[in-house]
């Protein structure tokens, strides 16, 4: 797996009314770039089974879960370098509010971008395009979102007066399966090779 997160609030609302609704194929189809043909695929194992079928019959997935999509999306993974390194070497209020102004900062430009962010762990960030939401320039806007965050982080180095701070970026588009599982404290997850 990618990543797991907790759920937007926005995702509650739309994973509540496609928790009974049958399984829809044409993202998966779509993706694929072939035409819709009443057939949905697994997001599990990409085997295409009948549309309504409430399982599997390949790998027996249950295709009732809440909100999931297949469909081609773009991610964009960053981390700040050197950053454990240097938090070893500062107080842990200092790291958490450091952490907190670079974080907030990407938080608006995600925001700016219509992207979905998915998740900080330490000093990494994931943000999506294409999910929840499909668009069709996903990879554009996570592109600009990384030439943003590039010039952020530069400035935040600057007014904090560390100028080692800079960020390793990496992105990748492709299909990839989303959704929120579990049954207490919901995650929205993205799987995706």
């Amino acid at each position: 797996p990618w990543v797991t997160a907790p759920t937007h609030p926005r995702h509650q609302g739309t994973c509540a009314r496609r928790q009974h609704e049958p399984a829809r194929g044409i993202d998966a189809h779509h993706a694929r770039g072939g035409p819709y043909t009443g057939r949905v695929t697994c997001p599990v194992c990409g085997a295409d089974v009948p549309e309504g079928a409430r399982f599997c019959a390949s790998c027996g997935a249950d295709l009732g879960l809440r909100g999931y999509q297949r469909r081609v999306v773009t991610v964009l993974f960053a981390d700040i370098v050197g950053f454990t390194r240097i938090a070893g070497k500062q107080s842990p209020h200092r790291t958490v509010q450091l952490l907190n102004e670079i974080f907030s900062g990407f938080d608006r430009i995600a925001e700016q971008m219509e992207l979905e962010k998915i998740k900080t762990i330490g000093d990494a960030y994931m943000v999506a395009g294409g999910l929840p939401e499909r668009r069709s320039d996903h990879w554009r806007a996570v592109a600009r979102t990384a030439l943003a965050m590039r010039r952020e982080l530069a400035r935040i180095a600057k007014a904090t007066g560390n100028p080692w701070l800079a960020v390793r970026i990496g992105i990748d588009s492709g299909p990839a399966v989303a959704g929120v599982i579990g049954r207490r404290k919901f995650i929205y997850d993205l799987w995706g090779d």
